[in-house]
């Protein structure tokens, strides 16, 4: 790569060419994020081309991926769980996109989504044993990959999340989010993992930040695992935008580790679902009358198909909907969903 990528605008049409060439082996990911205020079409197109012989066209592959999500209800990280994993690179090659990257401030990386801006890498469970196994306390639904740390000290990853298509909302100040992560390590090592939000006005000046974590040693009674940490709040009024930031920590090739991080939003119309004990063996859950059309949901991963409704029909108890559901051995999360 010996130039910066360029964007121009023609008609209407965004082109976007990644820079230099891609060494043998080597691929690149490029995210582009589009806002609309109303309904639109958009159509992406990629391809690979050559001004000199290749001697392997076979491995020539531009994939294009189209996405359209909502800003509410559902988790606006981009790959969550590591599962988007370019092809394996050596650590000189991958130090060294790495640094060319950073050259020209591109918003791509060797991990797709997130910009790797301190060793932050991935692993597959199970792949040695200064990673968690797939039988390790840890997500339910875990997927293949998790995030750990990389060379030695300090491993970081950022993702950018523009959130100025909700600014009137947000500017109401009842704008409410959700965030969570697995944290954690393996026994004998004090490695740590860490997950933070930062909230950014138009100006990208902070605002403020909740950060998860981190899961101690102690914590996880020094066996290998990860556990579920999380936070619930407001965006301040002036949030345009939302910084997700993972950090692990380590040395001797032993790291923290992290795995499905989300941060979810609800309008300010949302009620409010709360969680009582009762007793040891029960909990009830209780929403106002007035959220109508809303119905209580559950699940043990967060992930956007997991969620189920909670087969019990509410009573009416003042001016709450409640219902009473037995303890799970499997911890649970649950909410509130208007279909």
């Amino acid at each position: 790569m010996t130039a910066p990528a360029t964007i121009s605008l023609t008609d209407g049409v965004l082109t976007t060419r990644l820079p230099g060439s891609l060494a043998p082996g080597l691929s690149c990911y490029l995210a582009l994020s589009l806002m609309a205020r109303e309904p639109a079409i958009v159509t992406n197109h990629v391809s690979v081309s050559a001004s000199t012989d290749d001697p392997n066209v076979a491995d020539n592959v531009a994939t294009a991926l189209n996405e359209v999500r909502d800003a509410y209800g559902i988790n606006v990280v981009r790959n969550p769980g590591a599962e988007a994993e370019l092809a394996p690179m050596s650590t000189g090659e991958r130090q060294q996109v790495q640094a060319q990257l950073l050259g020209f401030g591109l918003g791509f990386s060797s991990v797709p989504g997130w910009w790797v801006t301190s060793n932050l890498t991935v692993r597959s469970y199970g792949s040695g044993a200064d990673v968690p196994g797939t039988e390790s306390p840890g997500p339910h639904d875990r997927g293949t990959n998790l995030f750990t740390g990389g060379c030695c000290g300090l491993s970081t990853a950022d993702q950018w999340c523009d959130l100025s298509v909700i600014s009137a909302a947000v500017q109401t100040g009842g704008v409410r989010y959700e965030m969570s992560a697995h944290l954690g390590g393996v026994a004998d090592c004090y490695g740590q993992a860490w997950f933070r939000v930062q909230f950014l006005d138009f100006l990208s000046t902070r605002l403020g930040e909740v950060l998860l974590g981190p899961v101690t040693p102690d914590d996880r009674t020094n066996a290998t695992a990860l556990l579920l940490r999380s936070a619930t709040g407001f965006l301040p009024r002036q949030t345009r935008a939302a910084q997700f930031t993972v950090v692990t920590t380590g040395g001797s090739s032993v790291y923290g580790v992290a795995d499905n991080v989300s941060f979810v939003l609800f309008p300010p119309d949302a009620p409010r679902l709360e969680a009582l004990s009762l007793g040891s063996d029960h909990l009830t859950l209780s929403w106002p009358t007035n959220s109508v059309g809303f119905v209580p949901q559950r699940s043990v991963t967060l992930l956007p198909d997991s969620w189920t409704i909670v087969g019990t029909d509410p009573t009416l108890t003042g001016a709450h909907w409640s219902v009473v559901l037995e303890r799970s051995e499997t911890a649970e999360c649950f909410r509130l969903y208007r279909p």
